[in-house]
């Protein structure tokens, strides 16, 4: 009864929550060391690894990508040499989050991923920020990488990954359904850049069944995409 009466009682809780929020920091510490202590991680010509100063140079290096994915460009060309270094420690210094790149054999940074809002206690990145070279897109390398993620996240004993992506993207959706995240949920997404587009031009195909114009400016559909621990099992 004692315990029980020492974190119900108003007077005390204030006392003992830090507390208690202090020791959830400190598992979670725990629990990411462990984590970046397993990687790199290799196989079926990938090796994923912990994102390094020098890969944001990289990564700043990119082409951009070609219409109609070049919205998902990275915003790293824009940034000076001081503004990356700066962006790497911020990065770093967050708890919730673990930012990767993957080499593909002798090719160096050819992809990206960022696991964030990462909730240490329940072992879910409640999302992901996930890109591909544009040179290497559409070679099946981005369902390995993700794969690779995937297994190593689960076999450190971790429960979960959610993303969301716009249903417009169906090579991102693709890529995520073959490595076995499902569908657990929508939402749609302001687009005003879409508001001039002339849905009559067969460019725009992509677009139909996942847009609707009927509000002040138009909408695009979200999925909401998971893959739990059990599920994996399951299959």
């Amino acid at each position: 009864m004692a315990e029980v009466t020492v974190f119900t009682d108003k007077r005390l809780r204030k006392t003992f929550c830090p507390l208690m929020k202090n020791d959830h920091r400190l598992m979670g510490d725990s629990i990411r060391d462990k984590l970046l202590a397993s990687l790199p991680v290799s196989g079926d010509n990938l090796k994923i690894r912990l994102c390094e100063r020098g890969d944001y140079d990289a990564l700043a290096g990119w082409p951009p990508y070609l219409w109609p994915y070049d919205g998902f460009t990275l915003r790293f060309a824009s940034m000076s040499r001081m503004e990356l270094d700066q962006l790497h420690e911020d990065r770093l210094g967050e708890e919730d989050r673990v930012t990767l790149v993957a080499d593909s054999g002798p090719d160096l940074v050819v992809g990206y991923v960022a696991l964030v809002q990462i909730d240490w206690e329940r072992g879910v990145a409640e999302n992901m920020a996930i890109r591909l070279h544009p040179d290497h897109c559409d070679r099946g390398i981005g369902t390995r990488m993700l794969e690779q993620v995937r297994d190593w996240w689960f076999r450190c004993g971790m429960k979960g990954l959610r993303l969301d992506v716009a249903a417009t993207n169906h090579r991102a959706v693709r890529s995520y359904l073959n490595a076995g995240f499902m569908v657990a949920g929508e939402f749609w997404r302001e687009a005003p850049d879409l508001e001039n587009v002339d849905m009559g031009d067969s460019r725009y195909d992509f677009l139909r069944g996942h847009t609707r114009f009927g509000g002040k400016v138009p909408e695009t559909r979200f999925y909401w995409m998971e893959i739990m621990q059990r599920r994996l099992d399951d299959t």
